[in-house]
Parts: C-alpha cells; structure tokens; sequence
C-alpha cells in the first residue's frame, strides 16, 4: 500500500467526480477513497461497521504514506482539520466531555474515532524519514494552520499539544521558511521553498518530542496561494490498536510499523453477514432516493428460501415483506 512517487500512476480516475485527478497514485486514489468513505459514513449513514473499518484500513497503511497527489495531500488536511473541528464542537455541546476511548457507538465517539485515525496518519506523514516526500502535505497544513490552530486553542479541544505537537512543529517550521524567503508568491513558488527547506523540516520532526510544552502561533500574514490540484453473525471484527497517540511515535522505525497493524478474525461463511449487509446498505441507503426496491420480492438468503419451500426449516428463511426483509437483514447485521 506503499505511495511512492515513482510507483505506477493512473493518467485520469474518470470515476472520481469531486476533481479531475492526473498522474495520480494507486495510493493516493485510495486515501481519496477511504476519506471520502468517512465523510459520507459521518454526514449521512453513521455506519459504526463501516467508519471501523475504513479507520482500520487508514491506520494500517498510515506508516507507508509517501508522496501523495497534492489533491490528496489537500483533501487529507481538510478532512482532519473538518472532523477535529466538528468533534470540538460536539464536546463543547457535552459539557467538555469526550467520547470513552474504542467507543463508537454514539456520534460523538464515531467523531473522535475519525479524528485519531485522521491525525495519525498525518503524523506518519511528517515525520522525519519522509517528510521531504510529502511536501505537497506540508504545503496543504500550512494553508490551512489558521483551522488548525484555532481548534488547537479552543478552550473546549480535546486535542493536547503531545498529541499534536510534531504535526504543529513541522507547520511552524514550514511556515517560518516561506516567510524568509519573501519571494514565494505563487503555489509552485512556496514549493520550491519547501522542498529546498527539507532539512529543517525533518529537524522539527525530529526535534519536537522534547520541546513540546507551548504551541507555536500562525504567522500574521495570509495564507500562500492555494495549491495546484491538477497538476455481527457473520463475522466478528477485532481492532487492536497497539500505539496511543503519544507524541514519541514522531519517529517510526521500521520495527514500530507492525505495531499499527489491525487484524480481523473471521469465522466461517463470511457471506452470511456481508450478502444482507450489502443489501441493507445499497436498497436502504445509497439508492433510496433514486431506486424504489420493492423489498417483498428480494431474498437475501435464496438458498435457504428455496430449502423451506421444500419442506425445510431455516432461520433466515424466505422473505415475502418489507417487515420480514428488514427484520431478516436486522438479525444478520
């Protein structure tokens, strides 16, 4: 899942209707996936199954993150900043409380949930060995260190300056330069400028662990130019999440890689639970504004149905009504 530069590129992704995307990576194509997945999963289904595993997927490749599309880079920083954003607000509204740790069964911990895989792939991303080859997500935290720092700040945020500190560092850093430099009036400009300052930044991702105490402050001056974005019964689902986020995971060996690892246990015929999970999610959801399922005529066990009007007995049985369908699909998923 490794993104690498000069890896295989797709010239166009036809499918992806959000920005026309050139000369993009297999990897970044899936990062834009996977953060697509999650925004829809958060603003309209609230699928626990769904953000657990896209959370899963994210935080499984996080350690391999190499240079992204600048598309993606962008999309990755907004999405992170947009979920940290939305999850301070929601733990202002709870009385500052956050959501317990692993518990995704209200939308405050689906957020929260987001929020940690989002901003730990982002700190893979800017950590020493690699930052140089995400300059394009470098560039994208620093136009938008103005959301970040204000979610940082809020007095409601439940992100700490350890959580956050290397990703402020390389931003303050990356900040600074461009600031020196004075010239850089132009995206192509303020990336020359930071590929030519990649030893500072992998000084700040290296150095910040220890010097983390005080957040540094956005620069007064605007914004650089936007960037460039052309150029369950079934089965049973275990995450084990075996690094916290600790502002001592800035520097990844190769060793620590496993230690963000997921693993699935998975019992026999998986496709009893995926077949009317599908379903559920395709007929209930993606297409109930465009498809009218008349659900009296869909089976989602046609084996078993086909069994009991034989004389056989089934749980699942033959589905004849909504009321059954739904109940049949409820008791799968």
């Amino acid at each position: 899942a490794r993104r690498k530069e000069s890896g295989p590129k797709d010239e166009s992704v036809p499918w992806y209707r959000e920005s026309h995307l050139r000369s993009i990576s297999l990897g970044s194509v899936l990062l834009l996936a996977l953060l697509r997945s999650i925004t829809f999963n958060l603003n309209k289904t609230r699928d626990v199954f769904l953000l657990s595993n896209c959370c899963a997927v994210l935080l499984n490749v996080s350690p391999h993150v190499s240079g992204l599309h600048p598309y993606a880079a962008m999309r990755l920083a907004a999405v992170t900043v947009s979920c940290m954003r939305k999850y301070t607000s929601m733990v202002r509204r709870n009385g500052g409380q956050t959501a317990p740790e692993g518990d995704v069964s209200t939308v405050l911990g689906m957020y929260a949930e987001a929020c940690n895989s989002l901003l730990q792939v982002v700190k893979h991303a800017v950590r020493a060995r690699v930052v140089e080859s995400n300059i394009h997500l470098v560039y994208a935290l620093v136009y938008l260190q103005t959301d970040f720092y204000d979610v940082i700040s809020d007095p409601a945020s439940p992100f700490k300056t350890p959580e956050v500190g290397t990703v402020m560092s390389v931003i303050a850093q990356a900040d600074r330069a461009i600031q020196e430099d004075g010239n850089a009036r132009t995206a192509d400009q303020t990336m020359e400028v930071l590929r030519r300052s990649g030893h500072r930044l992998k000084a700040a991702a290296r150095g910040q662990a220890a010097s983390a105490s005080s957040p540094p402050k956005p620069s007064s001056s605007s914004r650089p130019p936007p960037p460039d974005s052309g150029s369950s019964d079934g089965i049973r689902t275990r995450l084990e999440r075996a690094n916290s986020f600790d502002s001592s995971a800035s520097e990844l060996s190769a060793t620590d890689a496993g230690e963000f690892t997921f693993t699935y246990e998975e019992e026999a015929d998986p496709e009893i639970f995926f077949v009317p999970y599908v379903w559920e999610v395709t007929s209930c959801v993606l297409t109930a504004g465009t498809l009218e399922w008349d659900k009296g005529r869909v089976r989602v066990y046609a084996a078993a149905a086909e069994e009991e009007e034989d004389g056989g007995s089934s749980e699942a049985g033959g589905v004849e009504g909504p009321a059954n369908y739904a109940q049949d699909v409820a008791d799968a998923v």
